[in-house]
C-alpha cells in the first residue's frame, strides 16, 4: 500500500506518553495499516518545559547527521496543540541554525 501525505504539514506541540514535549512539523502517514507507524515528525525539537525554551533537535545524539524526520505510532502521543506565536518564532530560528 502506498503511503501518501494527506494534508499540509502542521507545526504542533506534542506531548509524548514518556513526558517529552516536542515542537515539530507533523504529517499524517495516510494508508498506514493497523500496527504501522502513522505519524511523521519532521524537524522535531525538544522543549524545556520549565523554561519554555527549545533544547535543540530531538534525538540528535542518536540519528545520523542530516536525518531530520522520525515516524512514530500515534498512540505514543498523549496530546497535541498549536504553539503560541513566540514559540513558532523560536522554532523557525532553531531550524535556521
Amino acid at each position: 500500500m502506498t503511503k501518501e501525505k494527506t494534508e499540509p504539514n502542521l507545526i504542533m506541540m506534542i506531548l509524548l506518553t514518556n513526558g517529552q514535549l516536542l515542537i515539530t512539523e507533523l504529517q499524517e502517514i495516510a494508508g498506514a495499516d493497523i500496527g504501522e507507524k502513522d505519524c511523521k515528525l519532521i524537524n522535531p525539537c525538544l522543549m524545556n518545559q520549565s523554561s519554555c525554551e527549545i533544547d535543540g533537535p530531538w534525538m540528535k545524539d542518536y540519528a545520523p547527521p542530516g536525518h531530520n524526520w522520525f515516524e512514530i505510532h500515534s498512540d505514543q502521543i498523549m496530546t497535541m496543540f498549536k504553539p503560541r506565536a513566540t514559540l513558532l518564532e523560536k522554532y523557525a530560528e532553531e531550524l535556521i541554525k
